[in-house]
């Protein structure tokens, strides 16, 4: 992506949420390789936004680093790429990270840090050939924060990604995960946030398609503040030999009056060898909450095939429209990188 493709590309996502808006001007750009010299990471940020190839472990809540398992602890300290990102008070500012080249296995840390009434941004697109890639992103959004993040994960067709991403929220505090997933032999994507302060919420966002590969999908919250709201959803396609495990967990503990979650899990299978699975579940500890969760599996059905058929579509083109159209829910607020990734490789 070059400045100009940069601009123009922030000046279509910067409001396409109501209430948030940035102003766009020109990027600071930072290249970086590491592996192997042809492996690069490329960062184009707003000036108001502080880049460090350094990580402060400290300001990580510990509610964060007790959700990850042993062995992830120690891949937290032989990570090859650290990248840190901090907005200041009041500030708002937009970010895209651009990984690309081919690498040995590669593990990642990313902090993300938003203060007090900031707004945030990030494009996060990977396109590496490397045989495993491990990541580790943590985000702290204070009082009043927006984080907004769209991950595009279009890896090799042998490369098996590990990718834990939290959130931590305080008072008013709003974080939104968006990541679309194809490509990739093996993808593990835990998602989780901790919804600390009163009001806060989350968005949790997983759209995948899948043909010959196997993917594990977690999303999970767990709301401590009162009035805090939650919406976890998990969306795909599974063709040819895919095999697709989306699970969804939220929490409600006993502080957290007024409460709201909302989990919703949606597999299309288009294949006899093809196979995916939902598991929703709730942990409830208070009354005066609301909680609900979803899930459904299907099919496309020959009579919408042949409706379209009679129109003039192909079938192949039939089905691709039916695909699209399923996709079409998680499209309504995405970011156009995200739209592009999913709707663009049917």
């Amino acid at each position: 992506m070059n400045d100009k493709n940069w601009q123009e590309h922030m000046t279509t996502t910067r409001n396409y949420r109501s209430g948030l808006h940035i102003t766009v001007t020109p990027p600071q750009k930072i290249d970086n390789t590491f592996g192997p010299a042809h492996c690069k990471k490329t960062i184009r940020a707003s000036p108001t936004i502080q880049i460090s190839s350094h990580a402060d472990m400290t300001i990580i809540p510990t509610a964060l680093l007790q959700q990850l398992p042993k062995e992830s602890l120690k891949e937290l300290e032989q990570a090859n790429i650290i990248t840190s990102l901090h907005l200041d008070k009041e500030k708002t500012g937009c970010a895209t990270l651009d990984y690309t080249g081919t690498s040995t296995p590669i593990s990642e840390l990313l902090v993300i840090t938003a203060a007090t009434k900031s707004a945030l941004r990030l494009t996060i697109t990977r396109t590496i050939d490397t045989p495993t890639y491990i990541e580790h992103c943590f985000v702290i959004a204070e009082q009043d924060a927006q984080v907004h993040l769209t991950i595009i994960d279009e890896h090799s067709a042998h490369t098996s990604i590990i990718a834990h991403r939290h959130s931590y929220h305080k008072d008013r505090a709003h974080v939104s995960w968006t990541q679309a997933t194809t490509g990739s032999v093996y993808a593990k994507i835990n998602m989780h946030s901790e919804l600390a302060g009163t009001h806060s919420s989350t968005v949790q966002t997983i759209g995948y398609l899948a043909q010959r590969n196997k993917y594990d999908l977690a999303t999970s919250v767990r709301h401590q503040g009162s009035d805090s709201r939650s919406l976890l959803r998990t969306r795909g396609i599974c063709q040819e030999h895919a095999q697709a495990l989306s699970k969804g967990h939220i929490a409600i503990d006993d502080t957290a009056k007024g409460a709201c979650g909302q989990e919703h899990h949606d597999a299309l299978i288009t294949s006899n060898t093809a196979e995916a699975d939902a598991i929703p579940t709730l942990d409830v500890r208070h009354h005066e909450v609301r909680c609900t969760h979803s899930s459904s599996i299907s099919t496309l059905h020959r009579e919408d095939i042949y409706y379209l058929m009679s129109r003039g579509l192909s079938e192949k083109k039939a089905r691709q429209a039916l695909e699209k159209g399923f996709l079409q829910p998680l499209f309504t607020t995405a970011a156009p990188a995200f739209i592009k990734a999913l709707g663009g490789t049917l």
